[in-house]
């Protein structure tokens, strides 16, 4: 009768090949819900942005073209008005490279 003690050599690749599968699928994923994760944390940040512009300057023309950098994410500011409407665009580019635009539209103050 053999000592058996330990692992045959083919259940220790059979596990490492398992292993290695399993981190293959596992880590793709979780780089995209990070880029998700950045891209949400960007859409958040561009919306409260924009209120804060609208609500802190009286007048809208001299925000149009200017760049906003924060945290790893750089707005860039559209500014805009008629007659009748002030409208306040902010547009980015989220973590997961997609293009983002929000605007904000109200009546002339």
């Amino acid at each position: 009768m053999q000592n058996d003690k330990g692992f045959t050599f083919i259940e220790v690749i059979l596990s490492l090949l398992l292993f290695s599968v399993t981190v293959a699928v596992i880590v793709p994923a979780f780089v995209i819900v990070q880029q998700e994760r950045q891209a949400i944390r960007s859409e958040r940040d561009g919306e409260q942005l924009i209120l804060h512009l609208y609500h802190e300057n009286n007048d809208l023309d001299e925000l149009d073209g200017t760049f906003v950098h924060l945290r790893s994410t750089t707005f860039y500011i559209k500014a805009s008005n008629n007659n009748m409407m002030d409208i306040l665009c902010v547009s980015w580019q989220g973590g997961n490279g997609r293009e983002y635009d929000r605007c904000l539209s109200n009546k002339k103050r």
